[in-house]
C-alpha cells in the first residue's frame, strides 16, 4: 500500500542519516518486498519464500537525501552467492576501463597502489592492474578466487572481510568503493570510518560510484525502489555527505546516461567549502519530485498490469531481460506480470539457473531465451536498451522489443 500524502515524522524519532537533520518527511510505503537483489534462490520453492519487508521512503528538507527507514541491513544477507556484478555487460566494462583510464591519469596513479571496499569477485581491481595500476587490495566477505594467475596473486591483496579500522595500517593512493554506498545504513558512520583509516595522508584520491536518485524521482523511475538499496543519494546530499566527514569534493560526475554519480574527493585538512551543488534550490527541487511519486508509483503499476493482461488476452509469450532491482520491483508489485512472465535473460553466467525472489522466475541465458522463442522481450534495464536490442538481433530473435521505463 503506497501512502499518498507525505508527513512530517517526530524529530526524536528520526534522523537524516547524511546531515542528521530533523526536518523529515515520509513520502511512500510498500509492504511484502524482497528484501535481496544480489542473492538469487537456487531453487523456486526457496525463491517462494524469501524474506520479505516494508519499504518506508523518507525526504530530508535540510541535504535533499532520501532513504528507507525500515531498512534493515541484517535482511539483505552478503553472501558468497551474493552477485549483481554488471561486468558481463560490454557497456559496463567499457564505461569501468574507461573510469580507470581517467583516475590514472588524472591522478598519476601509473604503478601506484588502489585500495577497493566491498570488491565483490574482484573484477575492478583486476581491470586496474591489467591498467597500470601498480598494487591493488581488495576488501570483501563474498570475494571467491576466480582463479588468479601468478602475476596477479603477486599484487592482489584480498581481505575477506569488511572494511574497518584495521586498515588504517594500509596507505593506498587510491580508495575505490562502488555500487555500495547505497547499501549502508549509515553511511555517515561509515564514511567517517574510510576518512579515520587515512589519517594524514592527504593525497590519497577516494573514488565512490553510486545511483544517482535525482535522475530516478525525477523522471518517475518507480521500479528503481527496492529495499535493498536502503540511501538514495541525489548530488546535494551525496556532496555534502563527504564535505561532512572531512572530504575536499574535487568532482561529482554523471556516469552510465546519468543514472549513476561518480564523486572522486581528497582528505581535508581543515573543514572543506560546500561544493556548488549544495544549493537550497537543489533540496528543493528534490523535495518537489518526492510530491507525486507515490500517485505516479499506482500510475505505472497499472500501466504495466493492463500492458500484461493484454499479452495474455492475445497469448503472447513474454521473457524480460535484466534480472536486477527492476526486473525483481516489476514483478514483485505487478501480479499480472509475475503470473505471466516465465523467464529472465541475464548476461551473468552466475545469476543463471536461480529463481528471482518472491515471484519465482528462473534465470536462463541469453542462448536458452532464443530457443524459446518469445513473443515479447521486455528488457528491464534503460541503461543497457541498445546493448540488449543488438544481442537481440544478433540471436534472430524477431520478438517484439519494450523498455521498462
Amino acid at each position: 500500500m503506497a501512502v499518498n500524502d507525505a508527513r512530517t515524522l517526530d524529530a526524536d524519532s528520526l534522523a537524516c542519516p547524511v546531515c542528521q537533520g530533523v526536518d523529515v518527511a515520509e513520502f511512500f510505503r510498500r509492504r511484502d518486498q524482497p528484501t535481496r537483489c544480489g542473492y538469487l534462490a537456487p531453487t523456486r520453492e526457496q525463491a517462494l519464500h524469501s524474506p520479505l519487508a516494508d519499504i518506508a521512503l523518507c525526504n530530508c528538507h535540510d541535504c535533499g537525501h532520501i532513504w528507507n527507514s525500515c531498512f534493515e541491513p541484517d535482511l539483505v544477507g552478503f553472501e558468497p552467492e551474493y552477485n549483481l556484478s554488471q561486468f558481463y555487460s560490454p557497456t559496463y566494462r567499457k564505461y569501468a576501463a574507461d573510469t580507470v583510464a581517467r583516475l590514472k591519469q588524472r591522478f598519476g596513479l601509473e604503478g601506484k597502489t588502489a585500495l577497493e571496499i566491498a570488491c565483490g569477485k574482484g573484477d575492478f581491481l583486476r581491470m586496474m592492474l591489467d591498467n597500470g595500476i601498480g598494487r591493488a587490495i581488495g576488501f570483501d566477505p563474498t570475494f571467491i578466487d576466480p582463479g588468479l594467475s601468478q602475476a596477479e596473486s603477486d599484487r592482489l591483496e584480498i581481505h575477506r572481510a569488511y572494511y574497518d579500522s584495521t586498515a588504517s595500517a594500509l596507505r593506498p593512493d587510491l580508495v575505490v568503493c562502488r555500487g555500495c554506498l547505497q547499501y549502508i545504513p549509515a553511511p555517515r558512520e561509515f564514511l567517517r570510518s574510510v576518512r579515520n583509516a587515512l589519517g594524514s595522508h592527504l593525497d590519497t584520491i577516494v573514488h565512490f560510484h553510486t545511483s544517482n536518485s535525482s535522475l530516478a524521482f525525477d523522471s518517475k523511475v518507480v521500479w528503481y525502489v527496492m529495499y535493498e538499496a536502503g540511501c538514495f543519494f541525489t548530488a546535494s546530499s551525496l556532496a555534502r555527505l563527504f564535505r561532512e566527514c572531512d572530504f575536499e569534493v574535487l568532482d561529482i560526475r554523471a556516469a552510465l546516461d546519468g543514472a549513476h554519480f561518480d564523486i572522486e574527493s581528497r582528505p581535508a585538512q581543515t573543514p572543506p567549502k560546500a561544493h556548488e551543488v549544495e544549493t537550497r534550490e537543489n533540496v528543493i527541487s528534490t523535495t518537489r519530485q518526492t510530491v507525486d511519486f507515490a500517485r505516479h508509483y499506482e500510475s505505472r503499476v497499472q500501466d504495466w498490469s493492463t500492458r500484461f493482461a493484454q499479452y495474455r488476452r492475445e497469448n503472447k509469450r513474454v521473457a524480460m531481460w535484466a534480472a536486477g532491482m527492476r526486473a525483481i520491483s516489476l514483478l514483485s508489485n505487478c501480479e499480472e506480470a509475475a503470473d505471466w512472465v516465465e523467464v529472465v535473460a541475464d548476461v551473468n553466467v552466475e545469476r543463471q539457473g536461480r529463481y528471482l525472489p518472491k515471484t519465482g522466475q528462473r534465470v536462463v541465458s541469453p542462448e536458452e531465451l532464443a530457443s524459446l522463442k518469445p513473443d515479447v522481450i521486455v528488457c528491464t534495464n534503460p541503461t543497457y536498451a541498445d546493448e540488449i536490442a543488438t544481442q537481440v538481433h544478433f540471436l534472430n530473435l524477431k520478438a517484439e522489443f519494450v523498455v521498462l521505463h
